[in-house]
């Protein structure tokens, strides 16, 4: 094993001793594009359980309302009405509560819903987008900077004449 990490290492370090100073450029700033869409992915998606306090908001929106249904037009939720039932989801960042009524809004049932998400799929979704976007943005900077190369050499060659 210790064999095959040198040789890793020594095959990298000709390699890039190899690359011009345009390759070198390229595959840093893909790298530094990669890792920062993957850590801002996995922020914004990584999420936590949500915990009971959280519920305890939405579930005292839920007996308001069905003291009084005006709450329903001043609080932010989704309502649907079915003839006789009334569907209305309450929701916050980390967890949502559905509730229904029926006609005269008494409450017939509710339901908690928790919007985490799992931290090792968050992760896994986190690093193919940092490989991609190394990949892409590695490429992209690599063909500007050498075009940008092109057009420097093309104007020093210009005024030595």
């Amino acid at each position: 094993m210790r064999r095959c990490i040198q040789w890793l290492t020594n095959w990298f370090s000709n390699w890039v001793k190899k690359m011009r100073w345009e390759e070198k450029a390229g595959f840093a700033i893909g790298g530094i594009l990669g890792i920062t869409a993957g850590i801002l992915l996995f922020l914004y998606i990584d999420k936590v359980p949500a915990t009971p306090q959280d519920y305890l908001q939405l579930e005292s929106y839920v007996i308001e309302t069905q003291h009084n249904p005006n709450l329903l037009f001043e609080t932010e939720c989704n309502m649907r009405n079915n003839g006789e039932t009334i569907y209305v989801c309450f929701e916050n960042k980390e967890c949502q509560v559905n509730a229904t009524y029926n006609h005269n809004f008494e409450l017939l049932s509710t339901s908690n819903n928790d919007k985490s998400t799992f931290w090792l799929w968050a992760l896994l979704v986190s690093i193919l987008l940092g490989v991609c976007v190394y990949a892409f943005g590695s490429f992209t900077m690599l063909i500007l900077l050498l075009i940008f190369g092109c057009l420097v050499e093309c104007m020093i060659n210009k005024f030595k004449r």
